[in-house]
């Protein structure tokens, strides 16, 4: 996309997040001067309502087996830090997820990424408090991102932004990935350049890597959307049961068609399994990731992708196998 149209992690660019009257293309990504990878989408979420989202947050993180619902081809773990402050229901959604730290591991395009993702209150990051509220937002779930290996470091502002509409919700999201000026506001983000380097990313990776981003984002979330209102409905509210499930069972079922794990590989079953909302199930060791890159088509100055024949359109196409399996659990 044009840069003309793009935003930079400055204060007062993401503060145009906020205004009545902002306008910008749905989804593109670019490179930034900096050098700095960037992507923007803004997707809907059918019949989905914030309680929904942030639900989701606070439940997918409990076991790796929830978080390859969300991307079955490319997500592979993402336990919490501070895993009990999570899942205390006596806290706010805000005071379970701020100041807290989600440890990834996903594929973005052919790369497995480890990453330190650290959600923060929206007005850490530089969103206007008095905007916020005015633009009748629901929720954030914004973050600072770091390698694995150097947490210090902070190489990415993700912001997302997601608001209650009639039918729906809608959630708007940025992504900034290198080293520009504005984001010296972070203890250690000066190193990020240097950093980024070391591990192979220079300018063109970068690129790269923008477009690789706009991919993962496009396709997770589009496919949480497809599932999230029949997930929370099921799974949404306490149960006061328990129900435990034979590991022979879950494997029987893992065998009828699982795309998410490796071939031949057996899934590793690590607890009894808890049918509420509780963070508690079971976990499927995945090494994951799909297997064929998109193709670009340009339009409009804008990136528009299609994902043609790519096995990764076998993740859609078994939206409701993850939720089935949870369901047959009961």
């Amino acid at each position: 996309m044009a840069l003309e149209d793009t935003l930079t992690p400055s204060i007062e660019d993401i503060n145009r997040l906020l205004e009545s009257d902002f306008v910008s293309e749905e989804s593109g990504y670019a490179l930034l001067p900096g050098p700095m990878a960037y992507v923007q989408s803004r997707k809907f979420f059918p019949g989905c309502t914030a309680q929904m989202f942030k639900w989701w947050f606070i439940w997918h993180p409990a076991e790796s087996e929830r978080y390859t619902l969300w991307f079955p081809y490319a997500h592979v773990s993402n336990p919490c830090v501070h895993h009990q402050r999570l899942c205390d229901e006596s806290l706010s959604f805000e005071e379970r997820l701020y100041g807290n730290t989600f440890c990834a591991s996903e594929y973005v395009g052919d790369r497995l990424m480890h990453l330190h993702i650290d959600f923060q209150q929206p007005a850490s990051l530089g969103l206007n408090t008095d905007l916020y509220r005015e633009a009748k937002i629901d929720g954030s779930v914004s973050a600072l991102m770091s390698l694995a290996d150097h947490p210090e470091v902070p190489v990415s502002l993700m912001v997302h932004l997601f608001k209650e509409v009639p039918g729906g919700m809608y959630l708007t999201s940025r992504y900034w990935v290198g080293a520009h000026p504005s984001m010296a506001r972070f203890p250690g983000a000066e190193k990020a350049a240097s950093l980024l380097k070391e591990n192979g990313f220079g300018e063109a990776e970068l690129e790269t890597l923008a477009y690789e981003f706009a991919v993962h984002d496009m396709c997770e979330f589009n496919h949480l959307a497809s599932f999230l209102p029949d997930l929370y409905r099921e799974f949404g509210t306490p149960r006061p049961e328990t129900t435990a499930i034979k590991p022979e069972k879950l494997q029987g079922l893992m065998a009828r068609k699982d795309q998410r794990c490796v071939p031949g590989q057996t899934p590793l079953i690590s607890r009894e399994v808890n049918s509420s909302m509780s963070c508690s199930t079971v976990s499927c060791s995945v090494n994951s990731r799909y297997q064929q890159k998109p193709k670009i088509i340009s339009s409009s100055n804008s990136r528009l992708v299609s994902l043609g024949s790519s096995p990764l359109l076998m993740a859609f196409s078994t939206s409701f196998l993850g939720i089935s399996l949870l369901r047959s659990m009961n």
